[in-house]
């Protein structure tokens, strides 16, 4: 409550412009000094936080790896959900170290790029780029499905997953922005999320 108060004495004209402290933080994001923005309250660290919050992303990971799984046949995405049945882990990388493995594998999937993985998992740029040439070397098989799935849908315009389609506006935009977005779209609806 003192925190949440801290910041509603900082609002002028419905905005708050905090000090942004330039020592960068111990887990490389971003910091403030008055108001504390970012910092986890006291006692809780800040991976519960990011952890509830990445769940409300992606919130049937499950299911979704599970039709991603299906879809692309890859051996290897298999043989990683079979070994730890309780919780879905790719082995014992460092740079997967203190991450939760499925949600960077759904969030690389959808097409997320590095910037926003950078902004969701609380990594640097560099750690993100490693990430993802990890995840898209491990699992080709899936990358290569999801590439053809996503030339399928900016050629013809529309996604198609089992009997459904569904179209969306962008797809075959010439701005890379809102094709993307699209794009992106496409995936997570294939996925369901």
């Amino acid at each position: 409550m003192k925190r949440l108060e801290t910041i509603c004495k900082a609002e002028k004209g419905g905005r708050v412009f905090p000090l942004f402290s330039q020592v960068k933080a111990a887990r490389g994001s971003v910091s403030s000094s008055d108001p504390k923005l970012f910092e986890p309250p006291e006692g809780l660290p800040a991976s519960a936080i990011l952890d509830k919050h990445i769940r409300q992303l992606i919130p049937n990971e499950n299911r979704s790896l599970d039709i991603l799984q299906t879809l692309t046949a890859d051996q290897c995405l298999k043989r990683d959900r079979q070994e730890r049945k309780g919780k879905f882990t790719i082995g014992d990388q460092p740079v997967l170290a203190g991450l939760d493995h499925g949600n960077v594998l759904i969030s690389i999937a959808i097409g997320v790029p590095n910037a926003a993985l950078c902004k969701r998992f609380l990594i640097d740029s560099r750690r993100a780029s490693d990430l993802r040439e990890f995840i898209v070397a491990r699992y080709a098989k899936l990358f290569e499905w999801l590439d053809d799935f996503r030339r399928r849908a900016i050629s013809t315009g529309f996604a198609t997953f089992g009997e459904r389609r569904k179209y969306w506006d962008g797809l075959a935009s010439s701005d890379l922005g809102k094709r993307n977005k699209a794009v992106q779209s496409a995936v997570r609806w294939m996925i369901e999320i």
